[in-house]
């Protein structure tokens, strides 16, 4: 049977971002430092649409242009460790509440489901509160649908155990 490779997460890895660096135009490699260790690492640089031109690194594994590596025990691309961003482990019900909790904090609202709706924030364009207002009661009427969905496997599962166990 062949192993599942696990996924860890991005965040709390010390990674390196070239978009941050400051470049000599036409640097062609950069060497990075960490836990005394140093790892050279090839810059390449594409043109952009409007003029200039964008560096990026070269994945040290598998040789693909990336902006960003991570040092996990060696210098890598998030694809060659197996990365994934901490949104990619997150169900579509909790991304509804992360959803929701962002636009009432566009709104300068409490940020809780539970907590009341305020105001209009001064300044703020009728028509952009709208689109807010909708959006957010779309968001939060699908969280409280996941969660009733929860909430009744969760009771389920405890009816299926008491059956069980007596």
């Amino acid at each position: 049977m062949a192993r599942r490779a696990t996924h860890e997460i991005t965040e709390g890895l010390p990674s390196v971002d070239i978009r941050s660096m400051v470049l000599q135009h036409g640097a062609m490699a950069a060497d990075m430092r960490y836990r005394g260790q140093t790892f050279a690492v090839r810059i390449v640089w594409t043109p952009c649409h409007y003029g200039g031109q964008r560096a990026w690194f070269v994945c040290p594994v598998c040789g693909h242009r990336r902006a960003v590596l991570y040092f996990a025990n060696t210098l890598l691309c998030r694809t060659c460790g197996g990365l994934n961003y901490a949104i990619q482990r997150t169900t579509e019900g909790n991304k509804a509440f992360l959803r929701a909790g962002k636009l009432r904090a566009s709104l300068g609202w409490q940020t809780a489901l539970i907590d009341p709706c305020g105001d209009r924030p001064r300044y703020m364009r009728r028509r952009t509160y709208d689109t807010l207002v909708r959006e957010l009661h779309h968001q939060t009427m699908a969280a409280w649908a996941a969660y009733r969905k929860r909430m009744e496997r969760t009771m389920e599962r405890a009816k299926t155990m008491i059956e069980r166990w007596g």
